[in-house]
């Protein structure tokens, strides 16, 4: 079985209580929205917010991300009225470089080259390093990262390494694929990469897997099938289903795609968000639970 973390980064959407935990029972948070609560029984993930840096010339030390998500751990338990811990954390890895390039010192969305996603590999172990030092500090998983462009490097430079720092109950995610939608060129390098990275998880005793931001149905099926055949409990999140629900999407079932329904016109007359939301976010999570 497969999980789904959907996105929460708000408890209203349009106006309306805003609860995906309700359906999925997981939800994937960010530390740069922390004003959320969450009920006592739901597995949260915390993301280290890295996706959310616009400006990457001063890219922080991995302590400040960490301090944001413990600080967030600190915060929802306080709005939520009982101990809440997270069920793993994210390292701040860096996307910049792999699966972004940086023009006058803001990102934009563009594939690297295995001499710019060197430093992104450099950082991302560099914050894999942190995290280890401090798992201590909190009760949840380290979810670790990894970063590279093309299969040799990101299982070479990255996975390799990061063995040596991770335990066999740590959990392991794969970096640098969220623009897969968008660039469908990547995903031979994605079936590759995941096939190539599998035999060094499990020499290593890993037993969880995560794939951040991933949510193309093709891909996403494809991981989980191959995870599941090697022994691996596998997940994925995604804010692509609110983002989606929000523009009158809708996800069909038998292609397995978000389908455009409702115009702007027919937002909150026809269509409500959040309801569309929920009923998106049903469809996709039975789907991956069948997985």
């Amino acid at each position: 079985m497969g999980f789904f973390y959907a996105s929460k980064n708000r408890d209203t959407l349009n106006g309306k209580p805003f609860a995906p935990e309700s359906i999925t029972g997981r939800i994937m948070v960010n530390p740069h929205y922390s004003n959320i609560t969450v009920p006592s029984g739901v597995k949260v993930i915390v993301d280290s917010g890295a996706f959310q840096l616009k400006f990457m010339k001063d890219r922080p030390d991995p302590s400040v991300s960490f301090g944001m998500q413990m600080a967030m751990e600190r915060k929802i338990a306080l709005r939520s009225g009982y101990p809440f811990r997270f069920e793993a954390v994210v390292i701040f890895d860096m996307l910049a470089g792999v699966d972004e390039a940086i023009v006058d010192g803001v990102r934009v969305k563009k594939r690297g080259t295995e001499e710019t996603a060197r430093y992104a590999i450099e950082e991302t172990l560099k914050s894999a390093v942190y995290y280890d030092k401090h798992r201590c500090a909190f009760d949840g998983k380290i979810v670790f990262v990894a970063q590279g462009v093309t299969p040799d490097q990101y299982v070479g430079e990255c996975v390799l390494p990061l063995m040596d720092i991770m335990r066999s109950d740590d959990w392991f995610a794969f970096g640098g694929f969220c623009i897969i939608g968008k660039n469908r060129s990547l995903k031979p390098v994605f079936v590759e990469t995941f096939r190539k990275a599998l035999p060094v998880l499990k020499i290593k005793g890993v037993k969880r897997l995560h794939l951040l931001g991933v949510t193309v149905s093709d891909m996403v099926e494809f991981a989980f099938k191959e995870a599941r055949k090697e022994g691996f409990e596998i997940s994925t999140d995604s804010s692509s289903i609110e983002v989606n629900s929000v523009l009158g999407k809708v996800w069909d079932e038998e292609t397995k795609k978000f389908v455009k329904v409702y115009g702007k016109e027919d937002k909150k007359v026809n269509y409500h968000p959040r309801d569309l939301a929920y009923v998106n976010t049903t469809k996709y999570d039975k789907w991956v639970n069948t997985l």
